[in-house]
């Protein structure tokens, strides 16, 4: 059953706890970024070795073919990195090359910078539809997923929104930090009772009182 859904918040880190959390994201983008490039890597070396004996190679359906083998592969059933197969295909057959000529052409070799790494200075990452920012004067994170079908589970299952969320719980909240995240759906926004159809709050962190 669809269910269009989105949420957001803004919570306020510890000083103390701000270093450690950035850190935190950064560590798990990079090592997102790796293994995304690895897998670029791997599709390029396979569409090249299944391609070379065939006069005017299908490229973009051998690339399917092959990426969604590698998907299958790579998550058993699980997908922590939902955009981890469209930034492979895209960095070995660009989507701009395809709308300028009209063909794919032989696959790209893969760069590296086109899976670059955060640094300290990184504020901000996008994922499935997910986004987190942060804001360094106001020791604040943004937490927004962009409303569509199943949005939020989506989002909340990629290794990104894990290794935020994980962080989160681990943070000793003190007065005057936290925040909620909250959200609404379809089917709550037709809710005609008292009260019912409001923005509802899914997450709460702070100092328990």
């Amino acid at each position: 059953m669809s269910c269009h859904e989105w949420e957001e918040g803004d919570i306020v880190l510890p000083a103390s706890a701000w270093p450690a959390f950035k850190a935190d994201l950064r560590n798990a983008w990079n090592a997102l970024q790796a293994q995304r490039f690895a897998l670029a890597l791997e599709l390029y070396e396979r569409v090249l070795l299944e391609g070379k004996t065939q006069r005017n190679a299908p490229w973009s359906a051998i690339a399917a073919r092959v990426g969604e083998s590698l998907r299958l592969r790579n998550t058993q059933g699980h997908i922590e990195d939902e955009d981890a197969l469209y930034l492979a295909l895209n960095s070995i057959l660009p989507y701009e090359r395809r709308k300028l000529t009209g063909s794919a052409g032989k696959p790209l070799k893969p760069k590296k910078q086109d899976f670059a790494p955060a640094h300290s200075l990184t504020t901000e990452y996008r994922f499935c539809g997910a986004m987190i920012e942060l804001h360094e004067k106001t020791r604040t994170v943004f937490w927004r997923v962009e409303e569509n079908n199943h949005a939020c589970d989506r989002a909340r299952r990629q290794r990104m929104a894990r290794a935020f969320f994980e962080s989160l719980r681990r943070v000793s909240w003190t007065r005057g930090s936290g925040g909620d995240i909250v959200g609404n759906n379809e089917y709550h926004r037709e809710d005609r009772h008292a009260g019912g159809g409001a923005n509802f709050v899914k997450n709460t962190f702070g100092p328990k009182s």
